[in-house]
């Protein structure tokens, strides 16, 4: 997205920039959920959302507590990156250009103070973009 080249492995090895996302994450630094269970609501109505970003020398750890907030884990990462979204499509993406991707010091986490992200409405009139939405 950003331009930088990343290359996939099966097997983490060497010095390598190393991403791990959700249970790959969990299961290299188990850890983590205590860091997940220190912030997410500790009695929830629906669910409890939390996520955490951390840097450890050249491993980076990005989870959630479930599928969607695995996906607000990255969405975080990438904005520690300027990655920007202000409308769907092109005109309303801002990606930097960056040939290497660096991160400093990041041990972040976070839990929403709601249980809710999503909304649902009724979409009337014209029908023009309602896919974009």
């Amino acid at each position: 997205m950003s331009g930088a080249k990343a290359a996939i492995v099966e097997t983490p090895t060497g010095e390598v920039p190393q991403l791990f996302v959700g249970a790959a994450a969990l299961k290299a630094q188990p850890a983590l959920q205590a860091a997940l269970d220190k912030v997410k609501k500790k009695e929830p109505t629906l669910r409890a959302d939390a996520i955490v970003v951390r840097r450890e020398g050249n491993r980076v750890y990005i989870v959630g507590t479930n599928d969607e907030a695995q996906y607000y884990a990255v969405s975080t990462l990438l904005q520690m990156w300027g990655c920007r979204w202000y409308l769907p499509g092109e005109i309303g993406e801002a990606i930097p250009e960056k040939p290497t991707l660096t991160l400093g010091d990041v041990n972040f986490s976070y839990a929403p103070p709601f249980e809710i992200r999503n909304y649902r409405f009724a979409w009337n009139g014209s029908t023009l973009g309602k896919e974009d939405f």
